[in-house]
């Protein structure tokens, strides 16, 4: 059972690919492709980490301040890592919405990690999607688009800041090659955007025209 102090051992011990295992086994079924993405850095392992600590204390805590601290130090949004920003911006949203009273670094961090996560969305019309540096096709890209709209399809802002009804439209068409772990991933897209998860009518998910977010 994932725990806090499972959760603290693990970041304390800077056991991160360890960590990323952990809160991945509750609620997450990672393709071995992206696992090793989010590896890279400790930035998604602990961002995913403490968003599992919202979830289970009823306030900030010295070990969400530690985690917190140790993400604001790591600067994300001055890269270009699309991986580690929406996992950064997830678990921002979900502390920020939690625990209120939190320091308003965390939110003026979140934004700005939006802004660049925005920034990064492909322009190009037969794939709208985000793409990590190591993707080797559009199979790759097509789960990091799947896994970054997973993580932030509950965002209203960021729903409205990119080309979210496309990049759903062409994870819906593309199912059969996004593989098991892939397409659970897009379920929990529409479901987090308060869609019918197999609806194929695109009416269901247009979202807004214009961005909220300048990129």
């Amino acid at each position: 059972m994932l725990s806090t102090y499972l959760i603290e051992k693990k970041f304390e011990n800077r056991q991160f690919d360890a960590l990323l295992g952990a809160v991945a086994s509750h609620g997450w079924d990672l393709p071995v492709g992206l696992r090793v993405k989010l590896s890279r850095s400790a930035v998604p392992a602990v961002a995913l980490g403490l968003r599992r600590v919202a979830e289970m204390t009823y306030g900030p805590t010295p070990l969400s301040r530690s985690m917190v601290r140790f993400l604001l130090e790591a600067d994300v949004e001055s890269g270009d890592d699309v991986l580690a920003m929406a996992c950064l911006v997830s678990a921002f949203d979900k502390l920020l919405s939690d625990h209120p009273q939190i320091d308003e670094m965390v939110a003026q961090a979140r934004d700005r990690a939006l802004v660049a996560l925005v920034a990064q969305q492909s322009q190009d019309p037969d794939h709208p999607g985000f793409a990590d540096a190591d993707d080797r096709g559009e199979d790759d890209r097509d789960l990091t688009t799947a896994f970054i709209l997973a993580l932030l399809a509950d965002n209203p802002t960021f729903r409205g800041s990119v080309r979210f009804a496309e990049m759903l439209d062409r994870l819906d068409d593309h199912r059969a090659t996004l593989g098991q772990a892939g397409d659970q991933l897009r379920v929990l897209a529409h479901v987090g955007a308060g869609h019918k998860p197999m609806a194929k009518a695109r009416s269901h998910h247009r979202a807004p025209t214009q961005p909220m977010l300048a990129a």
